[in-house]
């Protein structure tokens, strides 16, 4: 076996991306699976994929040379043991590899990688010359452990006999530690933990154990169960798979919609303060950020029907508040198991983030008792970010959610537009609370500002500089995708002006969306805001024809199945709220979804013509499961909800919903 602990970097160097898309497709999807043929693929290829549960995170590193050997490490994250710099990054990790010995008839054995099936886990098979092996891989819903499911199956016409076994049972962490020591623990399991394991297969039999790597402060009270784990896991795929069921009959967009939701709510982790979701990646655990878990996550929870991930919704609402009440700007990250926070981007517009995506997430659920509950700090954000308009009307804040890797001003259209919307869904919200508010009246003056301010000679700038005597549209200000919020939060007031700039070649290449035009470098999260954007405004056709070849990419081609973080920065890691966002675009894109009131919501119909059906199935609004149904015939769109009878529709109509 081999291992470091604390590694200095999250990938291994082997697993570096390019953001080269392959001609022709690496994986194939086959029977609902994405499926990578190692026997028939002939060039070396190596992946990463990342998989959660609530007590820890695997970065599974995977492929094959030129010879097809297999290769396999895993990077291990297990958030509720803290190091001593109990920081973001303060999360105990390690690599491993070879963490079990199998030996075949007192040989060594070389395997070479035949094939890898993803769906709601990791299946990775390989060949020797006498066995197939499969491995399946989950992060336990029970305890710290990461648990590898061996089937091994005697390939040949004779006897074999197998030998299992541990080169290391444990390794005592006592250094760079933040509470007290605790054991990084490897054990073999076959109906209760083994020391080693002899076995003799007979020609095509199989035979099944289990490899377990835990954490633990007392190695003594470890209890391992690894069958109810896979067993937890079956759950959480029922019941992430059945609800928000959206299909449109496109077996790749289908597919990375159910992935997606797999990969947003499995981040979720049970720690010292409380369910929580974390982005991930190798770096982002046991903390939130108001733009992940709140801007981005919360509004998709809200549709769901999965507790956990409420809890860690509403756990995450009320950390954040914690932090208010005062004359300072909301933080941008709560750290370390709500030990501490990062503000290290000073104001990001972080009020204007937990104001939309509070006020959306509780608009949806429609629990009047958890809105009120929440409604003293919604204000405290509206409150705050009042005090930061200028004297031009438009709202100031250090940074945006890029946090100054990119020249923001101080004043950019994407918080702007986010707290124009938030006062929005606020003032809904607080209507139905029975609270006075003029909300409307500030969101429409801010409306007219942004257009003062930021548009000018038919171009969109997104940052400004403004001081006492004037406003300043920055020299440096390049083209830059994130004007797309003024789609995604309803502003259209000159929307072509918009796709002029954001379809242009400066901006849109095989990748999705730049950032800026100057740079390759590319973010997943703009790309997918811009295509809700696209969508919501009523471009359908071109984002139909940009979201196919995306979602494309991202489940089938180089680096799969999931949205990703950045390139060159992150090594395209797998964070989950990006996940969030491509399943968003379905719903608030593509049907326009809007809630107007607990009982209420409406529909703009932005339907591709490529599409000729959608069905919906067990979207969660006001804590009740319902149904959408379009259907296109004869050319013509008809519209059903909760199997009511078909009501013909055109696209861009609105309807207004009572639930």
């Amino acid at each position: 076996m081999n291992y470091v602990i604390n590694p200095n970097e999250n990938f291994d160097p082997i697993v570096k991306i390019d953001d080269r898309n392959e001609k022709d497709n690496i994986y194939k999807l086959i029977n609902s699976k994405i499926v990578f043929d190692g026997i028939n693929y002939n060039k070396p290829h190596y992946n990463h994929i990342e998989t959660s549960g609530f007590y820890s995170s695997s970065i599974i590193f995977y492929g094959m040379n030129e010879l097809k050997d297999l290769f396999l490490k895993y990077h291990l994250i297990f958030p509720h043991y803290r190091r001593k710099n109990n920081n973001t990054l303060g999360s105990f990790r390690a690599f491993v590899d070879n963490e079990v010995n199998l030996l075949v008839d007192e040989e060594k054995i070389n395997e070479k990688l035949s094939r890898i099936e993803i769906d709601y886990t990791i299946n990775i098979f390989s060949k020797t010359d006498k066995l197939d092996i499969k491995r399946e891989f989950v992060n336990s819903y029970n305890d710290s452990s990461f648990v590898i499911k061996y089937e091994i199956k005697n390939t040949t016409n004779n006897m074999v006999n197998i030998d299992i076994s541990n080169d290391i049972k444990e390794i005592f962490i006592n250094e760079d530690i933040f509470d007290k020591p605790y054991y990084l623990l490897f054990n073999i399991y076959d109906n209760g933990i083994k020391d080693r394991i002899n076995k003799a297969l007979n020609q095509n039999e199989s035979y099944i154990f289990y490899s377990i790597i835990s954490v633990s402060y007392n190695k003594e009270k470890l209890v391992i169960n690894p069958i109810d784990d896979f067993n937890k896991r079956l759950k959480f795929r029922d019941d992430i798979k059945n609800n928000l069921d959206i299909k449109l009959n496109n077996d790749v967009v289908d597919k990375e919609i159910e992935m997606t939701k797999y990969r947003t709510f499995e981040s979720v982790y049970n720690l010292a303060c409380g369910y929580i979701h974390s982005p991930g990646g190798g770096n982002y655990y046991a903390s939130v950020w108001t733009n992940d878990q709140i801007e981005y996550s919360a509004p998709l929870a809200a549709l769901i029907d999965y507790k956990y991930m409420r809890y860690a919704i509403e756990n995450t609402l009320s950390m954040y508040e914690e932090y208010m009440y005062k004359d300072e700007p909301l933080v941008s990250s709560i750290i370390a198991e709500n030990t501490s926070y990062w503000n290290g981007a000073k104001d990001r517009g972080d009020g204007a983030m937990y104001l939309y995506g509070a006020s959306l997430y509780l608009l949806i659920l429609g629990d009047k008792e958890k809105a009120l509950k929440y409604s003293k700090a919604i204000k405290w954000c509206i409150d705050y970010s009042i005090s930061k308009i200028n004297k031009y009307g438009i709202l100031e804040s250090d940074s945006d959610e890029l946090e100054n890797r990119f020249e923001s001003g101080n004043a950019n259209l994407s918080v702007n537009s986010l707290f124009y919307k938030g006062l929005i869904y606020a003032s809904r919200l607080f209507n139905e609370l029975g609270i006075d508010n003029d909300y409307l009246y500030v969101a429409s003056k801010l409306k007219e500002n942004i257009i003062k301010n930021f548009h000018h000679d038919n171009k969109w700038y997104y940052a400004l500089r403004c001081d006492d005597n004037e406003i300043k549209i920055l020299e440096k200000n390049n083209l830059r995708s994130h004007i797309s919020y003024l789609l995604i939060m309803d502003i259209l007031d000159f929307k072509d002006d918009v796709y002029n700039e954001l379809l242009s070649n400066k901006l849109l290449n095989e990748n999705g969306f730049k950032t800026i035009e100057t740079s390759d470098v590319y973010w997943d999260r703009i790309t997918l805001m811009s295509l809700r954007g696209l969508f919501r405004s009523g471009k359908v056709n071109e984002a139909y024809d940009i979201l196919k070849s995306y979602s494309n990419n991202r489940l089938l081609n180089k680096h799969v199945p999931y949205p990703v973080e950045a390139y060159p920065e992150g090594n395209q890691a797998h964070l989950a709220a990006e996940s969030s966002l491509y399943v968003r675009i379905f719903l608030e894109g593509l049907l326009g979804f809007e809630p107007i009131s607990f009982n209420k919501f409406s529909l703009t119909f932005n339907i591709p013509d490529d599409v000729s059906n959608i069905k919906i199935n067990n979207f969660f609004y006001s804590s009740m499961n319902h149904s959408i149904k379009i259907e296109k015939i004869n050319n013509e769109l008809y519209y059903s909800f909760d199997n009511s009878i078909k009501k013909h529709i055109r696209n861009k109509e609105v309807i207004i919903q009572d639930v």
